[in-house]
């Protein structure tokens, strides 16, 4: 017998158990895959490679901070740079950093020609909201100072004499024509800008502001003059179809139910008056008040920006917390204008 077939079947048993153990094993490199002795928190593999380490634990304490944090869009409005009062701009202490610049332009600035649009003055403001970190928000008024374009009143559009203004016929075929006009110009150019951050559902009525209130000794005629159900639709359809992409403010006074039932936002002007005009009524409990307790105006605050304007000459203090439950509870305001001096427009280009 020869003495070396015990030996020779030895070694291949030992070779046969060797192969088996690196199959089974978890290190083996059965199917080319390749694996750590140790999987997730190896640093060396079968292969030589050096493996994955496992993510380092980062801790962060905060620092409490006594700062106020301006957001975007939020807070007080930046009211046409504070320009037009002749008196020195109030301090950071009294009037803190704004996100929002808001600005008012007349038809007559906006349109000086017919068909001419002086895209350069809103343009310029743009610029300096920009350097100033703000984005705009505007609104186009047809009765502030005469705004109705002369050029315009030529084409036969009926007008009533209000003090120093002039109170349009906002149902006359030519001023709806190019009243839309006006609206799908400045669309065309601003709508979804990142740069504007709302635009009011304004340009009827006196300010802008979808009343009649600048129309003392005329009521009746300005009465007949404001827009009929149907147009008071048809003009704000047209903010919605020529701004796309833009957020929409309707004022308190127009068809507010029906803007906000399409996505936009709704502003109350005078917030803080209780007794301003009247012993007997007031903004706050006879106008904000029911308006909020519309279920489809309560939840605007979901789906566009709610915004007032302090009434008159108000200081921070005086705003308190005199506002009532309602209002606080459903109106959810994103940001205040508050003017500190009557409001001087600052219309033309800077």
């Amino acid at each position: 017998m020869n003495m070396k077939s015990p030996v020779r079947y030895l070694l291949l048993t030992v070779i046969f158990l060797l192969k088996v153990f690196l199959l089974l094993s978890p290190c083996g490199a059965a199917g080319g895959t390749e694996k750590s002795f140790t999987p997730g928190t190896a640093t060396l593999s079968v292969s030589g490679k050096p493996a994955v380490a496992p993510p380092k634990t980062v801790t962060v304490r905060p620092v409490e901070i006594g700062d106020v944090l301006y957001n975007p869009g939020m807070g007080f409005a930046d009211f046409q740079f504070g320009r037009g009062s002749g008196i020195p701009l109030p301090t950071p202490e009294e009037y803190p950093p704004q996100t929002v610049a808001y600005f008012r332009w007349t038809w007559d600035v906006l349109e000086p020609t017919e068909g001419q649009y002086n895209f350069f003055l809103v343009d310029n403001v743009i610029r300096l909201a920009r350097a100033k970190g703000e984005t705009l928000a505007f609104r186009i008024m047809s009765v502030y100072k005469g705004s109705t374009p002369k050029w315009l009143l030529d084409k036969g559009v009926d007008h009533v004499a209000v003090g120093n203004d002039i109170f349009p016929d906002h149902n006359a075929p030519a001023f709806l024509e190019y009243h839309e006009r006006l609206v799908k110009a400045f669309g065309n150019r601003y709508a979804g800008r990142p740069e504007i951050d709302h635009v009011d559902i304004g340009s009827v009525g006196c300010w802008g502001e979808w009343n009649t209130a600048c129309c003392k000794g005329a009521e009746a005629i300005c009465n007949k003059y404001f827009p009929s159900d149907t147009n008071k639709l048809l003009i704000s359809d047209w903010y919605f179809q020529y701004f796309p992409g833009t957020p929409l403010v309707m004022l308190q006074g127009g068809p507010i139910e029906y803007a906000v039932s399409k996505g936009a936002g709704w502003r109350g002007d005078c917030f803080g008056d209780y007794g301003m005009f009247s012993p007997t009524w007031n903004h706050m409990v006879d106008v904000y008040e029911p308006t909020v307790r519309n279920p489809v105006v309560g939840e605007a605050w979901k789906t566009g920006p709610v915004q007032f304007e302090a009434c008159g000459d108000m200081q921070l203090p005086s705003l308190a917390v005199r506002v009532p439950t309602p209002v606080r509870r459903r109106s959810r305001g994103r940001f205040l204008e508050k003017r500190d001096q009557p409001e001087e427009l600052a219309s033309r280009a800077p």
